[in-house]
């Protein structure tokens, strides 16, 4: 068993303990195995696994399939500030490797969680969304951190939605995220057309549930709808339907799609319904902004409300390809 705190990462004490409590249910024991996109450092890895481990045995497949690219530029503008100060944390910086402008964390990973790797219940590839392949197993859990943009989303829901069983849970982690507009899109369009579930949420995560999985054919019509769709008027949609469920600490999290929606606004030059968005988010907040909120606009400033150029730059390799 691991011990998640002493990861460094992101998610927080209850988004841990949903991950293994999600991880150790009877369901996923019958009726498949759990993915994860996005794992850092491990964390949220060793959560699932945790999970995993009470009903796993040795003669079985993996339980836990993780895929990340362990990679960003070496550049204090993207991700390689967080990994230092990650790393530096946790005393593994010698661990990181440097390679020209890349930088290389998989040891990290491997250091924290590799010996999930070498009893069996764990299975990692270092990937792009772009290449992921999915197991050969239908899919009882799916953790989605990766992607923040739909356009990252879409490999996800080509390669793996359709493998995925009625009842299953998705947890999209950084739903409720200043960064996550078109993802957030793309998961209201989901329930919308009866796929999945919303539930509840822990911090920035949302938890739903797998109604049914889709048919390529029904993924490329979702695809299609997400060409001509509006946004923000999907974000609007998802603020009600979050309104409907059991949300963690609303007052923090709930204005972040209030500003996931003025970031796209800005993003597409739309300033007038940008600061229309902003004064609608404080009109519900009392006219105040939460500390955290403020933190999170203040970083939507200092990056322009844009950051796809730092995206980019920290995967180089997709972006060139485009």
């Amino acid at each position: 068993m691991f011990d998640p705190p002493k990861i460094p990462g992101m998610i927080e004490p209850v988004e841990q303990q949903l991950l293994s409590g999600l991880a150790a249910e009877p369901f996923v024991a019958e009726n498949g195995v759990i993915v994860e996109f996005g794992t850092f450092f491990g964390r949220s890895t060793a959560c699932l696994v945790n999970g995993a481990l009470a009903w796993w045995s040795p003669e079985r497949a993996p339980a836990v399939y993780a895929y990340d690219s362990f990679a960003c530029s070496n550049s204090s503008a993207g991700f390689a500030k967080h990994v230092a100060a990650f790393a530096q944390q946790a005393g593994v910086a010698h661990v990181v490797r440097v390679e020209g402008d890349r930088i290389d964390f998989r040891p990290v990973y491997d250091h924290f969680v590799g010996s999930a790797e070498a009893t069996g219940v764990l299975k990692t590839a270092t990937t792009d969304l772009s290449r992921a392949r999915r197991p050969d197993a239908p899919i009882a859990l799916m953790h989605i951190d990766a992607p923040k943009f739909y356009a990252e989303l879409r490999y996800i829901l080509v390669r793996f939605f359709p493998a995925l069983m009625p009842g299953a849970r998705i947890v999209f982690q950084d739903f409720f995220y200043q960064w996550s507009a078109s993802l957030v899109a793309g998961a209201q369009l989901l329930a919308e057309r009866g796929i999945v579930s919303f539930e509840r949420s822990a911090a920035s995560s949302l938890v739903s549930r797998v109604l049914r999985a889709p048919g390529l054919e029904e993924i490329a019509e979702l695809d299609l709808a997400m060409v001509d769709a509006s946004v923000p008027d999907l974000i609007d949609r998802s603020v009600a339907a979050m309104k409907a469920i059991a949300i963690d600490r609303p007052v923090q999290f709930l204005p972040r799609l209030y500003l996931a929606k003025m970031q796209y606004l800005w993003d597409q030059q739309r300033f007038a319904a940008a600061e229309a968005t902003l004064l609608q988010m404080l009109a519900e907040n009392n006219n105040a902004l939460n500390p955290a909120v403020f933190t999170d606009f203040r970083e939507l400033l200092r990056n322009g409300f844009s950051i796809r150029r730092l995206y980019e730059l920290d995967h180089a390799d997709r972006a060139a390809a485009r």
